[in-house]
């Protein structure tokens, strides 16, 4: 098609720039017998467009655009966009309602509402061995991270601040996972809204701007933010002074803030975070986390000088470990 209309153009190019065309189209007068094949879709010879007398009997489409002295599409070029067009908007909305329903769907990851109660005291069990640890170092900051991964890290932080939330507590969670997010998706929040990453790469001010009041959990959430692929890593912005300011700036504005970072011993960005926070708290899989492994991280975090407060062995069984507890995980302090 677009090698018709430049095939096109170059033959009728002479007749459109010939003086009668140009001066009733500058005139904004056109023919009637001219406006009407047009306006009907059917093509014009060039050397008859000026003629009033011009019968209204020709019959091709192609080519109604080139009267206009611009012979560069024809009217089933512009068809063809236009149904180009559509199709794009069409998968535009399809995309867009897959996003949507995706994040409907996520906004159930972390049924709190139908927690059980034998679930609801493990959690209040947590939340006071957490808070005699954490107030022992005379800080509020603290960063949640799993040894490897896969061990519902999530989960227990969402959990453990819904259970903080529930005495009155002012409790944020920062989604400090800048290179994939850790809890933005899970908690239905768009992955495009701005966040962390944003405050820190100097896009967004304050970071008030884009904490959010999750009312289904009792908390506040600073989001992840822009993922990024380009610019500097995580691990650098993670360690950086604007990180160490926002910190500060939640401990001041909130009771207890829970930093959810990355497995520590996939990369680097916990043992980044560490230094400016209060204390860590690791989480391992039972039955999946080496000793050793949990023992490299510990070290990994002692080493950044930020204490390790304990570590949460999740999934636990107490009936095969014929332990006296009704824990799903049990919570190790030092």
């Amino acid at each position: 098609m677009a090698a018709f209309a430049e095939e096109t153009a170059a033959q009728q190019k002479p007749e459109t720039l010939s003086a009668p065309v140009s001066g009733w189209r500058k005139a904004g007068r056109r023919p009637e017998a001219v406006r009407t094949a047009a306006a009907e879709g059917r093509f014009v010879p060039a050397a008859d467009r000026h003629r009033p007398d011009l019968p209204a009997a020709a019959a091709d489409q192609k080519g109604t655009e080139q009267f206009t002295g611009n012979t560069t599409e024809t009217s089933s070029g512009n068809a063809g966009r236009t149904k180009k067009s559509a199709e794009q908007q069409h998968s535009a909305e399809r995309r867009s309602a897959t996003g949507t329903k995706a994040e409907e769907q996520n906004k159930n990851r972390y049924p709190v509402e139908s927690e059980t109660e034998a679930g609801r005291d493990t959690y209040r069990a947590l939340r006071i061995r957490f808070l005699h640890a954490l107030q022992g170092t005379g800080g509020n900051v603290a960063m949640l991270c799993g040894c490897g991964g896969g061990e519902d890290t999530e989960e227990i932080i969402v959990k453990l601040a819904v259970s903080l939330a529930a005495q009155g507590r002012r409790v944020l969670v920062a989604d400090c996972g800048l290179r994939t997010g850790i809890l933005t998706a899970g908690l239905g929040v768009s992955g495009r809204r701005r966040g962390l990453a944003d405050c820190l790469d100097g896009s967004v001010p304050d970071w008030r701007q884009c904490v959010l009041k999750l009312r289904r959990y009792g908390f506040s959430f600073l989001p992840a933010g822009t993922i990024r692929t380009e610019g500097p890593d995580s691990a650098e912005l993670l360690g950086t002074a604007a990180m160490r300011a926002i910190l500060r700036g939640l401990g001041d504005n909130y009771d207890v803030v829970l930093c959810a970072a990355p497995p520590a011993a996939v990369t680097t960005d916990a043992a980044a975070l560490a230094p400016g926070t209060d204390g860590t708290v690791l989480v391992a899989a039972h039955g999946r986390t080496r000793r050793t492994a949990a023992a490299a991280v510990i070290e990994q975090i002692n080493c950044t000088g930020s204490p390790v407060l304990g570590l949460i062995l999740s999934g636990y069984d107490p009936d095969r470990a014929g332990a006296a507890t009704l824990s799903s995980f049990a919570y190790y302090s030092r």
